[in-house]
């Protein structure tokens, strides 16, 4: 890692999405880790130096909501953009409500 160089880390359990994003980044400079565990994500952006987290919603074992939980309870200020390949997201999983307060009090969610 180069001075002023920025650490993104890619948690996303497509090897596709994730390559393709690491490339964009490394192409741009950017340091990139990756991995395809919820719980090694945590772990990861919890231990290392991490500017942004690239977070898939839907991951196997520990999902992305479990994660950014996580992730905000240590450090709120760490920047986290989550991914997910649906195409509507339901406010509400087995009756109860998505937690959104996990992103902070601070989202937007946007069809790319």
């Amino acid at each position: 890692m180069t001075e002023g160089q920025k650490h993104i880390l890619i948690v996303e359990d497509d090897p596709e999405i994730a390559s393709l994003l690491e490339l964009h980044f490394t192409d741009r400079n950017y340091l990139v880790s990756r991995t395809e565990s919820g719980t090694e994500g945590l772990r990861m952006a919890l231990e290392q130096d991490i500017d942004l987290v690239i977070l898939d919603l839907m991951l196997p074992g520990m999902d992305g909501m479990e994660v950014c939980k996580g992730i905000r309870a240590a450090n709120n200020a760490l920047p986290v953009l989550m991914l997910t390949a649906l195409s509507h997201i339901d406010r509400s999983q087995d009756g109860e409500s998505l937690e959104f307060e996990a992103f902070g009090g601070q989202f937007a969610c946007q069809q790319v």
